[in-house]
């Protein structure tokens, strides 16, 4: 069996669909990606390895799509992985030989893959549900622990308001007090230097 690669313009339509999560959209713009003529033959683990993805949710996103004829399983026999054709309902697609669509031609046409999307799911008596991502969930609640811990304060950026202090050369209160004495102190002692040595050459001269 064979068959050949969706055009480009099917992925616009897909992914516009609103009824499909974002793992199924991602799935069968892979699996368009992969296929060749005989289709693609990846198993869902490398698949999901690939997509950054667990096993199982590749699985579930693969078995949603082959239930609304968006993917089609192809057997090829014990031991061989099973072909992937990706699909397009007919009242679906665009014109025959149509490469390029205008966005509400794509929005339209997405929005009638949403309505038999949900009127299947309404024939069944169940509900359309996103597909669950194990390893997202679980990335997500850790953010979600994270997020809801306590935070420390940030310490505060003006800390001589805090500390009382008045000016910053106040020689009692905080470091840049201390640093404002000894420059005082320093520039006092270089004073009574200069006035001793300007009596020693008055003396020396008189």
């Amino acid at each position: 069996m064979s068959a050949r690669r969706p055009p480009w313009v099917w992925c616009r339509i897909v992914r516009a669909c609103t009824a499909l999560s974002d793992i199924e959209k991602l799935v069968w713009d892979e699996q368009r990606g992969l296929s060749s003529s005989r289709g693609a033959t990846m198993g869902a683990g490398p698949l999901g390895l690939r997509l950054g993805r667990s096993r199982d949710t590749i699985e579930r996103a693969r078995r949603e799509l082959d239930r609304f004829e968006l993917l089609r399983k192809v057997d090829l026999g014990q031991g061989r992985a099973a072909a992937w054709f990706p699909e397009l309902p007919e009242e679906c697609r665009p014109p025959r030989h149509c490469r390029r669509l205008t966005d509400d031609e794509v929005q339209e046409l997405g929005d009638k893959l949403a309505a038999r999307i949900n009127a299947k799911c309404a024939q069944s008596g169940g509900s359309r549900a996103a597909t669950p991502d194990s390893w997202t969930g679980t990335r997500v609640r850790g953010h979600a622990a994270t997020v809801a811990a306590a935070v420390p304060p940030l310490p505060r950026r003006n800390s001589r308001r805090h500390a009382g202090l008045s000016s910053i050369t106040d020689g009692t209160r905080g470091v840049r007090g201390v640093r404002g004495t000894e420059s005082n102190t320093k520039t006092v002692s270089q004073g009574k230097l200069r006035e001793e040595h300007e009596v020693d050459e008055r003396e020396a001269t008189s």
